[in-house]
C-alpha cells in the first residue's frame, strides 16, 4: 500500500511552498524454499512515514527546507544469514540558491538525529535450514552526520 499527498500552502500566506507526506506499507512475503518459513523479501521496511517541506522564496533565488523519514523494520534473508533489524530515523535539511546565471550552491545537512539503527545478525554454519547457529551478532550502527555543499549547473 502507498499513499503520496502533497499540499500548497498558499492557503496560509506561503504561496510558494510545499508540504509532503508519503505513506509506505509493505508487507510482502514468500515462502523460503529451503526452510518453509515464510519470510519477508529482504531490503524492504515495513513502513515508511515521510514528511516534507520545501520553501521557493523566488524574489530572492533561494529555496530551503527538510525531511523526516521514519522507518520501521527491515530483513535480510541469505543462505548463511538472517538479519534483522529496525533502521533509525532519518531528517534531512537544505538551503539552495541561484548564484549566478543557472549555476546552483547547495547546502545539505543528511543524518541530523544520530539515532541507531538496532538489529540482530544470525550466522549459521552451511545452511540456515539446518538451524546450527555459528554466532548472533547484536548490532547498533550510527550513522555520521553529513554536511555537503554541491554545484548545479551546465558547465
Amino acid at each position: 500500500f502507498r499513499f503520496k499527498s502533497s499540499y500548497r500552502l498558499g492557503a496560509i500566506g506561503l504561496k510558494e511552498a510545499v508540504f509532503s507526506f508519503n505513506y509506505e506499507y509493505d508487507k510482502s512475503t514468500y515462502i523460503d524454499t529451503f526452510t518453509k518459513n515464510v519470510v519477508p523479501f529482504s531490503f524492504k521496511s515495513l513502513k515508511n512515514i515521510y514528511f516534507g517541506y520545501r520553501h521557493d522564496v523566488s524574489s530572492l533565488n533561494l529555496s530551503y527546507g527538510g525531511s523526516v523519514n521514519f522507518r520501521k523494520g527491515f530483513y535480510v534473508n541469505d543462505i548463511r544469514l538472517i538479519w534483522a533489524g529496525r533502521p533509525g530515523t532519518l531528517i534531512d535539511l537544505f538551503v539552495e540558491k541561484n548564484i549566478f546565471n543557472g549555476i546552483k550552491l547547495r547546502i545539505s545537512a543528511k543524518e541530523l538525529t544520530k539515532e541507531a539503527s538496532v538489529s540482530i545478525q544470525r550466522i549459521y554454519n552451511k545452511h540456515s535450514r539446518f538451524d546450527d547457529l555459528n554466532y548472533k551478532n547484536n548490532r547498533g550502527s550510527f550513522t555520521a552526520r553529513v554536511i555537503e555543499a554541491t554545484l548545479q549547473g551546465t558547465f
